[in-house]
């Protein structure tokens, strides 16, 4: 037992031994094996860690501290659908905002307008409040809010520990001696700074969108906006067209007529003809013998 015990504490301070004189040549050149393996990246810490907007750790962010989207989609009965678009993008630049898209049409004699607007995130309440103001009837709303706080917090935790990864790839990359070992860090730094540029994006993506608050107004008119009588309606020339109506229907009468009058000798001697042999043949019945023969007789 006393040899076991003896050889178990030779043993392990030959692996203390061995650990330290591994550490202390680390700082030296590196094998002309693969390059070493960079430790993976420190979990993202949901819980403590530094939120947005400067939450301190382990203290859950307040309500104003919170990352929102905020996305509203409402439709307004207006009198005016031209005026009422060009208030809204008007409004949008005097919030410190600004427009993102529009779009006129027309459905059937009605206007339609559709506006678009991006205003900043504390002038949203104030800002749906004046479109409301806007319509002569209650309007059509949807509003769609977003909590986005607890992924911007992962995102940057993921960003320090990619970063720290790339610090670390970097080092190696100024201690690698064969191509060999440049080629395997080069690949892995750019794996990593693909990474970097995807988080950072996101990052930048939520910042503008918590930022400002999108406001899309649907614009109606409220009647149509057809006048009684149409700008362009003359009654002199409805008259006139009416008397060419007249005068062409009487020529085409007049021309049925002497086309008739034309061929009246042809028409009136079949008429005549019909008639005769039709008076005949009554005659004929009614004096009960037969039929006189037709045609000349022999």
């Amino acid at each position: 037992m006393k040899r076991l015990s003896l050889l178990s504490l030779v043993l392990a301070l030959f692996v203390l031994v061995a650990a330290a004189c591994a550490e202390g040549g680390s700082g030296g050149a590196l094998a002309p094996s693969a390059p070493r393996a960079v430790p993976a990246p420190a979990p993202a810490q949901s819980k403590g860690a530094a939120g947005p907007q400067g939450v301190a750790p382990d203290q859950a962010p307040s309500d104003a501290a919170r990352l929102i989207v905020r996305q509203a989609n409402i439709s307004i009965l207006v009198n005016d659908v031209p005026a009422s678009a060009t208030a809204v993008q008007e409004m949008a630049t005097r919030f410190g905002g600004y427009v993102v898209n529009t779009s006129r049409s027309y459905a059937g004699d009605l206007p339609v307008a559709t506006v678009a607007i991006r205003v900043p995130a504390p002038r949203f309440d104030e800002a749906m409040a004046e479109v409301r103001k806007m319509a002569v009837r209650p309007p059509t709303e949807n509003i769609n809010s977003q909590d986005v706080t607890e992924e911007y917090s992962d995102l940057q935790a993921q960003l320090r520990n990619a970063e720290a990864t790339e610090k670390q790839y970097l080092a190696l990359l100024d201690r690698a001696q064969t191509v060999e070992d440049v080629l395997k860090v080069q690949q892995q730094l750019s794996n990593i700074r693909g990474q970097i540029e995807r988080l950072k994006g996101r990052i930048l993506f939520l910042d503008r969108t918590t930022a400002t608050s999108l406001i899309s107004v649907d614009i109606r008119a409220v009647a149509s906006a057809a006048p009684i009588v149409e700008p362009n309606w003359l009654p002199v020339e409805t008259l006139k067209s009416a008397l060419r109506g007249l005068v062409q229907t009487a020529q085409v009468l007049a021309n049925i007529a002497i086309w008739l009058a034309i061929f009246s000798p042809l028409w009136v001697s079949v008429t005549v003809l019909v008639l005769w042999l039709r008076r005949r043949r009554r005659r004929a019945k009614a004096a009960g013998g037969p039929l006189p023969p037709q045609g000349p007789a022999r």
